[in-house]
C-alpha cells in the first residue's frame, strides 16, 4: 500500500505510533539542550557580574537552612488549599 492509497485512519495511527516511539527520545534531547543552555547562561551571567565587580558566593549553611524552613512552611500552606492534586505535584517534583 502506498501513501496515496492509505486511509487517513491508518496514516493517523502510524503517525501516533511514531510519535509515541520517538517522544521519549525527543523529550530527553530537549531536556539535555535545556540543561546545557541553562549552564551556559549561568556561566555567562556570573562572568558579567564579576566583570562589573560583584562577588557571587555560595550561601551560608544558616541561610540555606532558613530558606528550606521557609519553603517547607510555604509548601505546607499551599498544600492545604491544593489538596491531593497539589500533593501529586509535590511528589512528582520531589523525585
Amino acid at each position: 500500500m502506498n501513501a496515496s492509497t492509505r486511509s487517513p485512519l491508518v496514516t493517523c495511527l502510524a503517525l501516533a505510533a511514531f510519535a509515541a516511539a520517538t517522544g521519549a527520545a525527543r523529550t530527553a534531547a530537549a531536556e539535555a539542550r535545556g540543561w546545557a543552555t541553562s549552564e551556559q547562561k549561568n556561566n555567562e551571567y556570573l562572568k558579567e557580574l564579576a566583570a562589573k565587580g560583584m562577588k557571587v558566593a555560595a550561601p551560608s549553611e544558616a541561610l540555606t537552612r532558613e530558606l528550606r524552613k521557609i519553603g517547607a512552611t510555604m509548601t505546607a500552606e499551599w498544600l492545604k488549599q491544593a489538596g491531593p492534586d497539589g500533593q501529586a505535584v509535590i511528589d512528582t517534583f520531589s523525585k
